[in-house]
């Protein structure tokens, strides 16, 4: 089903037109939905969405109903990419640049210089908390709409710095006045050949004034849900053989036993075999690193909040910087925690995320255990 206002039309009974044209150096495509019982004067203003293809690959999604005649005088205008910034192409989950619904279209915009830009619309209360989340572990402010900490919190708060992106401030684009975005260090920015994975913690990844439709959904979408307490949003990487990136949107829905062999153990199986058990065990040591600091901590609840690891594909830096398992060299791998819109002060523990990241932790146990069961005579017989 397409969804317009309250009014909702069975794509499959719908004809769809497309027509394509170029803006500056990006390709603009109009796809649109028409049903086959309606003309012109049954769906007359509605406009439709543009949708960027510029060489980047993604589900595009629900799309607003317009009619042919409509198609060349109530369009959507295309949003303007500001000079010099690009939409990010690693980006796995969220809201793409002009992929989504007409108060959606903004997505991560790569500043191509190792910094990126998380939109928050002006006028939505989406992603307003994330904004004043960044602000509190940048400068210790107590003073914001939605937090207010003692001083008592503010060492934990400064040790939770270190497992997110680096901060840089809020930056306003002319080019789009609505938003304001929140500009990060990209995490990937310092690897040769990023493999990427973004999980999102907790068997209940939803706020706590959730709707039962989106609970519904939320479960829908991740059917093992309550027995993984995680899911894998997606997966980027680079086939050993050929050379091409990857991408894996499909492990949500795995079985346990399918996320570990023929998920998880498909990632990590394509690095060198001298790589495999020291970048896993520098995961499991990071993700340790933050379920101490969320055993020790009352004050914050994480709802729908991720962790992104990014680790080196490149053969050439793996060799020369993977030694010993205890021997980590910088550029091999990031952890981070990300996506801060259902953030919530709190004062007791946040066991929900805590039982996600135990659970994450175990499957990559899991994983080194069955690289090293093979690793004597599978490596040294390839």
């Amino acid at each position: 089903m397409r969804q317009t206002g309250s009014d909702a039309v069975d794509t499959d009974d719908c004809e769809i037109y497309k027509s394509e044209h170029v803006e500056s150096t990006i390709t603009v495509r109009y796809e649109v939905s028409i049903p086959r019982h309606m003309n012109s004067q049954d769906t007359k203003g509605v406009s439709q969405l543009p949708v960027i293809t510029n060489g980047w690959e993604g589900s595009v999604g629900d799309r607003p109903i317009a009619t042919e005649n409509s198609l060349e005088h109530s369009r959507t205008p295309p949003i303007p990419m500001p000079a010099g910034l690009e939409p990010l192409k690693h980006q796995l989950a969220g809201h793409r640049f002009c992929e989504e619904g007409n108060k959606e279209l903004y997505g991560i915009l790569d500043c191509k210089d190792g910094t990126i830009l998380k939109p928050v619309i002006l006028d939505s209360r989406k992603g307003q908390r994330e904004r004043y989340f960044y602000a509190l572990l940048a400068d210790d402010s107590s003073h914001s709409p939605y937090f207010n900490f003692d001083i008592s919190d503010f060492e934990l708060l400064r040790e939770l710095k270190k497992f997110t992106p680096v901060y840089k401030g809020l930056v306003s684009l002319p080019e789009h006045p609505e938003v304001l975005y929140i500009k990060m260090v990209d995490v990937c920015s310092t690897f040769t050949r990023p493999h990427l994975i973004d999980v999102k913690i907790g068997a209940k990844c939803w706020e706590p004034a959730a709707s039962p439709e989106k609970i519904k959904r939320q479960k829908q979408r991740c059917p093992h849900l309550d027995e993984i307490c995680f899911q894998v949003l997606g997966a980027k990487y680079y086939d050993a053989q050929t050379g091409e990136a990857v991408v894996r949107r499909d492990l949500r829905k795995c079985t346990p036993h399918d996320l570990l062999h023929k998920g998880l153990h498909a990632i990590f199986n394509i690095l060198p075999p001298n790589a495999k058990e020291s970048i896993t065990q520098f995961i499991m040591d990071d993700l340790q690193e933050i379920a101490r600091w969320f055993g020790s901590q009352s004050i914050l609840s994480f709802h729908g909040s991720s962790v992104l690891i990014v680790f080196e594909g490149d053969k050439a830096t793996l060799d020369s910087n993977v030694e010993t398992n205890h021997n980590r060299h910088p550029s091999l791998l990031q952890v981070k925690m990300i996506d801060f819109a259902h953030v919530f002060q709190t004062r007791a523990s946040d066991d929900n995320y805590l039982e996600g990241l135990n659970s994450l932790i175990s499957y990559f146990q899991s994983l080194s255990h069955i690289f090293r069961s093979t690793s004597p005579v599978t490596d040294k017989a390839s």
